[in-house]
Order: C-alpha cells, then structure tokens, then sequence
C-alpha cells in the first residue's frame, strides 16, 4: 500500500498556487508560522528562513498517514528539494494538500 501510494504521488496532478513569490531569497530571515483548514482538521506548518536559505520547515496535522499524510510529506519534501515554495495540490489528497499550501501562504502573508 505505501509503495502504490508512493508511486501515485510520484504522478502528481496539479492546481496552481496563490504564494506571490516561490524562491526563498525572496523574504525576510525569521520564523514563520502558519495554519490551513486540511481534510481531517487544521494543519500548522513553521519554517525558518536565513540568509535565502530554508533551515527547516514543520508540519503538525491530523491528516490520515496513508494519504493525506503522504501528500503533506511530498510536499514538504518538494519545498526542500527544490528550494522553491511553487507548489501545487496533489491528486486525490488535494483538501490535504490545500490546508498545507494554505498554511505557507498564511505564514508568508504574516511574515516573521
């Protein structure tokens, strides 16, 4: 099951996002903090950004850990990957994925 999920998000389908600039350098250092509305509850991400540089990024939800758990965690990989918050909702996971992408964009809305 974990493989096929892997596989199926590896295959992603895409809607696009409202984050008005997607490369780190892009913003003030600090902690930023943000919440969006996923499928099974509030999801709350916190990242640091330094120097145009992502240190780390945090993720607290209640999503389910097969799906939407899943979706979060390839998002949250492509964010560090790419070094670039130009993300979009992933297929079959998409309330997950919009709650995620919800919260980075409350948190840059916000700033440090």
């Amino acid at each position: 099951m974990r493989r096929l999920m892997t596989c199926l998000l590896a295959s992603l389908c895409y809607a696009c996002t409202g984050i008005p600039y997607y490369n780190f350098e892009n913003y003030h250092d600090g902690i930023y903090e943000g919440s969006g509305e996923g499928f099974n509850g509030l999801i709350s991400v916190s990242f640091e950004i330094n120097a145009g540089t992502l240190v780390y990024i945090t993720v607290d939800h209640n999503e389910d850990a097969y799906i939407g758990g899943e979706a979060i965690e390839a998002l949250c990989d492509h964010v560090q990957t790419t070094k670039s918050f130009n993300l979009d909702a992933i297929s079959g996971a998409t309330e997950s994925s919009e709650g995620f992408i919800s919260a980075l964009e409350q948190a840059l809305h916000k700033g440090p």
